[in-house]
């Protein structure tokens, strides 16, 4: 009964169509930054420019020195444009603004692994999987090179669940908020 409409939530709307150089059959997750636009497919994480066209796949799938084998959640520098895909289990692999591997950053007593992944305060957020029982803390924020500034210790009884909803971040008012689907607290 409490319809919205887009006029009551954004000023404009602007669609971009994006390069199709790459066959991308889905996309996962977008971040958009001062100078760019990231996308994380099936296969690559791909940057275009603010007009759609193609600038460069970020780093390789595979499993290779310096490449990943699964790509869906990264974060991204707006600054610098360095960017975080988070890699299976507890492996965040780093990339320069140009697609160039630069490091691993392996993640200590991160049991059941990370959902979500973002860059804040020129460190990552990272939250964790809560749903497979053995992750011991809701989130976690480290620097740049993997050392832990601070963590919220788990408050929900473990539990053990094939429902993969995952973790979502936004920022609003220069604020990073949190949501997981299994409290009803941001």
């Amino acid at each position: 009964e409490n319809k919205v409409t887009l006029k009551q939530i954004a000023d404009d709307i602007i669609y971009i169509p994006l390069d199709d150089s790459i066959k991308i059959r889905f996309i996962n997750q977008v971040k958009m930054t001062n100078k760019s636009i990231l996308a994380s497919t099936d296969e690559n994480v791909l940057k275009f420019n603010h007009y759609g066209e193609m600038i460069r796949k970020i780093g390789n799938k595979g499993v290779g020195p310096g490449e990943y084998t699964y790509c869906a959640k990264f974060a991204v520098d707006d600054v610098c444009e360095t960017v975080y895909i988070k890699d299976r289990g507890t492996t965040i692999k780093v990339y320069s603004k140009d697609g160039l591997y630069i490091r691993d950053i392996y993640l200590k007593d991160q049991a059941s692994g990370i959902d979500a992944i973002e860059f804040y305060n020129s460190g990552l957020f990272l939250a964790h999987y809560l749903q497979f029982g053995d992750s011991h803390y809701n989130w976690t924020i480290i620097d740049t090179l993997g050392t832990v500034r601070e963590r919220k210790e788990r408050t929900m009884p473990e539990f053990s669940s094939n429902w993969l909803e995952g973790s979502f971040t936004y920022k609003y008012d220069n604020k990073l908020f949190f949501w997981n689907p299994y409290n009803d607290t941001v």
